[in-house]
């Protein structure tokens, strides 16, 4: 019945019942009003025991609004009051930004839009006009491109070392063989290291070189420094040697170079290892790490995993030789990470077990033997597991240079390979390519998993708007069939089956399809690790649909990779995915914004946001929208802003102005009073759900330029505005814009408190405490000008004066201090004992009460203050006990 009243009120903030101010049972009554309602579900094929507990005493709940109360059976509950959940005390945190957006699992020219990697591409290539490769060419073998001097081969091999036959040393060449893909070598840079390699009986042949000049500046990045410092080398003969020695030195920051690490701090990483996780069986994660050492994927791969709060993962970060990760072992104990010894040339050490997704970063250590190591790794996975590799490509600049620069060091040669080697190299291993992100200038990502058996699909259209095929999935068994199964017919639900058959939920002709998240909410369901989603979603008319109808050849392809989320978008197979925002916080140019917290307690957090009233401006006839000039900062602001204050704790009562256009409402706001509106009482905790609640008060200009000053229920710290006229006023032409922005709050408080509330009357006696504060001048201006005689506390002498020279009215007996309760006998010893007529009250507690002591007979007490209310602390019994209040 508690939650039956308060589902009915109209609000989205969670409400707890916290008064009743009575209940009333009749157990008579109640028991005659009770029925027993038996479940739809009576007929299913369950036992007699469970049969049984469909059957229940029910009554009929009856809420009335203009009554108040609730009625059931025999039982009825009397005004029920309900309040806000309080918030969790939030951590000061900076919110995190993210986008959720369609990717493809295969995606081609990743980074191409990265402006600093090619400066840095720039930096190292210039603009030659062929794509240099190195290639090692015997003299017998082929012939040279036309570009290469076809000099004879002296009898030393390569780097000065002398070959154990005669066969012709081979020429190491830098040629031209993909026209098409991105050039890479700075030419000043390539033409100061061919000098250095042609002393040494070696050719290096790149188009374009002529009058190249090497840069002046040194270069920031760690492979153009590499480059750099190897043009630099004073050789002695063994080029070799001095390149490995170079390579040693620099090796550490190799692997953190922007270029050989781009894939890795983009979002493909992240589309990667969140499609791993998403085919999870359960929240319980095993990753291995292969060449860690070089690899560095310990300091990214653990961040994105751990985003998720059930998250059980085990990492472990694995080399060829222990004392590679010895530089890492802070970062490694700060995420957790085991260590251990593998060279994936040889089998896994058992004591790493099977292994959900193994990574491996190669584009600088190299794995040896590709065909070799990749094996090991497969061995070392489990049925359904995930190989994610990161390497450069052959036939690329980038990752020939590095496989020319690091063949210097045996441990670092690589046998680089191309996409089409990798992929037939995959297919021999017996692994599923189910992911591949490739750069524009050839480093790429491929996402391999382990097949596992797999039992005959079962296929569910859920297209259907009048959901019938929800029964489809209930937990009722299921005849166990032996081919595919489209469930239009089947009256049985399909999770409580125990077999593993997958179950694949189809979306094909429904443009608006809620299959994604009805996918992800059953996955945690028992029996859920078996759905499947396969979902037609299109943006052109004009994109082709693939026929995945059951033993179509696209269809197989999907079924082949067995991942749970199976989305066709515009020509490409992929998946929704949650990316960070490229920028910390988006920008755009606007004319309309508003100052917002995005943090509370948090100043630091302060920004500007985008106004709804960019997108549409409501079409209401009395609507007014004003440009401000001038906001002011009052002190519910203040208390807002730094999370002393609550929306919660706003009660609020909502108002319409003129044309339906919502104005501000009456609240309390501390030392600042109340905002003035028609009040139209709303249901407490109303502002908990606004987004923003800074800025009741401004000065500014209308459509027509006119100057006005307005009050607004929040967003009033914005460019614009849009409110009733009912609280908009013209700005007197004596006063300036920045003196009406001060205005509205104030003496809409005071009037509202002193004149609609407290019904004042010319002549009476009026205390009025803090003064010297904006409703407290508001309210001595007015009391004043209705003739009233003015008591006022102040907290100072300086307060005192500044108010006797703006309010001559005012003498030495018109003040109090405000910092104690002797402002009681001061106001009791001016009054003659009678008191005064009305208090306007901000103070707290015992001043509170020596407030209500100063009451006269049928005196008003109106409070402002915040302390009390919040705390729900008593008046005491003066007001009402005696004929007061």
């Amino acid at each position: 019945m508690l939650q039956m009243s308060i589902l009915s009120k109209s609000q989205r903030s969670l409400l707890l019942p916290t008064r009743i101010t009575a209940i009333h049972i009749d157990p008579a009554t109640h028991r005659q009003k009770l029925y027993t309602q038996q479940d739809e579900a009576q007929g299913s094929p369950a036992p007699a025991q469970l049969q049984s507990r469909t059957l229940a005493n029910v009554a009929d709940v009856v809420v009335s609004r203009c009554l108040k109360t609730t009625v059931a059976g025999g039982v009825h509950i009397f005004l029920l009051h309900a309040s806000a959940a309080p918030r969790r005390q939030q951590e000061h945190r900076a919110p995190i930004l993210e986008k959720f957006c369609f990717t493809p699992h295969v995606e081609d020219g990743c980074l191409s839009g990265n402006t600093a990697l090619k400066e840095e591409l720039r930096l190292c290539k210039g603009e030659v006009p062929a794509l240099p490769a190195l290639d090692t060419l015997g003299d017998g073998e082929r012939s040279p491109p036309p570009h290469v001097d076809p000099r004879p081969a002296s009898p030393q091999g390569p780097f000065g070392v002398s070959n154990p036959s005669p066969t012709p040393r081979p020429e190491l060449t830098m040629a031209a063989s993909l026209p098409q893909a991105p050039v890479f070598l700075v030419p000043g840079l390539v033409q100061a290291l061919q000098t250095k390699v042609t002393q040494q009986g070696l050719k290096m042949a790149v188009p374009g070189l002529d009058g190249a000049q090497v840069p002046q500046d040194p270069p920031q990045q760690a492979l153009p420094q590499l480059l750099s410092a190897a043009c630099r080398l004073q050789l002695n003969g063994n080029l070799q040697l001095e390149l490995a020695q170079l390579l040693a030195q620099e090796m550490s920051e190799l692997p953190e170079d922007p270029l050989l690490s781009g894939l890795l701090d983009s979002p493909a990483l992240k589309a990667c290892v969140d499609t791993a996780l998403e085919n999870m069986p359960s929240l319980k994660m095993k990753v291995v790490e292969v060449l860690a050492g070089h690899g560095h994927l310990y300091s990214r791969i653990p961040g994105l995993l751990n985003t998720q709060p059930l998250m059980q993962l085990s990492y472990t970060a694995t080399d060829r030789h222990p004392q590679a990760l010895e530089a890492a072992q802070a970062k490694l104990q700060q995420h957790d990470i085991a260590q251990g010894q593998w060279d994936p040339s040889d089998p896994a050490p058992s004591a790493l077990g099977s292994t959900d997704l193994l990574v491996c970063n190669c584009a600088v250590a190299a794995l040896g033997d590709p065909a070799s190591a990749l094996g090991n790794m497969v061995a070392a996975l489990r049925e359904g597991g995930f190989l994610l590799l990161h390497t450069l490509l052959q036939g690329y600049p980038l990752g020939e240079t590095v496989a020319f620069l690091t063949s210097a060091e045996p441990q670092y040669a690589q046998g680089i390979l191309s996409q089409d080697a990798w992929e037939s190299l995959f297919a021999k291993m017996s692994l599923h390519l189910v992911g591949l992100k490739k750069s524009f200038y050839g480093s790429v990502l491929f996402l391999c998993r382990r097949p596992t058996p797999q039992d005959n699909p079962i296929f569910l259209p859920v297209e259907d708007t009048s959901f019938r095929w929800v029964d489809s999935l209930k937990v009722r068994p299921l005849p166990r069939l032996q081919a595919p199964v489209l469930l239009h017919s089947l009256a049985r639900g399909i999770l409580a089956d125990c077999s593993s058959r997958p179950v694949w939920l189809k979306a094909i002709n429904c443009t608006t399809s809620g299959v994604v998240g009805l996918v992800n909410c059953l996955r945690q369901e028992p029996g859920g690790h078996r759905i499947r989603c396969l979902l037609l979603s299109n943006l052109s008319s004009t994109s082709r649909v693939p026929d995945v109808n059951p033993g179509s050849a696209e269809l197989q392809k999907v079924l082949q990779r067995d991942l749970v989320m199976n989305v066709y978008r515009d020509g490409a197979w992929g998946a929704f995915r949650h990316f960070p925002l490229e920028q910390d916080k988006p920008e755009e140019l606007t004319a309309h914004a508003y100052v917002m917290v995005l943090t509370r307690g948090d100043l630091s957090s302060i920004c500007w946001v985008c106004s709804s009233l960019r997108l549409a401006q409501p079409a209401s006839p009395g609507a007014q929208l004003c440009t401000v000039y001038y906001a002011s900062l009052n002190f519910r602001d203040i208390m807002l802003a730094t999370g002393k204050l609550s929306p919660d704790a706003i009660p609020g009562k909502a108002t319409m102005g003129r044309g339906g256009i919502p104005g501000p409402a009456w609240e309390p706001l501390g030392r600042e009073g109340w905002v003035a509106g028609a009040s139209v009482p709303s249901p407490p905790g109303k502002w908990a759900t606004k987004d923003c609640l800074l800025g009741m008060e401004f000065s500014g200009r209308d459509a027509s330029g006119k100057r006005v000053m307005g009050l607004v229920p929040a967003e009033g710290l914005a460019t614009s505005v849009l409110l009733s006229p009912d609280f908009l006023w013209d700005v007197p032409s004596h006063w300036t814009l920045e003196e009406a922005a001060s205005v509205p709050v104030v003496y809409t408080t005071a009037y509202y408190a002193l004149v609609v509330r407290g019904r004042v009357q010319r002549g009476e006696t009026v205390l009025i405490h803090s003064g010297s504060g904006g409703v407290g001048q508001a309210a001595i201006a007015i009391a004043l000008s209705l003739g009233c005689r003015v008591f006022t506390t102040v907290g100072s002498a300086e307060k005192q004066a500044y108010l006797q020279a703006r309010f001559s009215q005012l003498d030495s007996t018109s003040f109090a201090n405000s910092r104690d309760t002797s402002f009681e006998k001061h106001v009791l010893q001016h009054t003659g004992g009678k008191g005064v007529d009305l208090v306007l009250n901000s103070l707290a507690e015992e001043k509170l009460q020596a407030s209500v002591r100063c009451l006269a007979q049928h005196g008003r007490f109106l409070e402002i203050g915040k302390f009390d209310l919040s705390n729900n602390h008593p008046l005491g019994e003066r007001l009402g006990g005696d004929g007061q209040g």
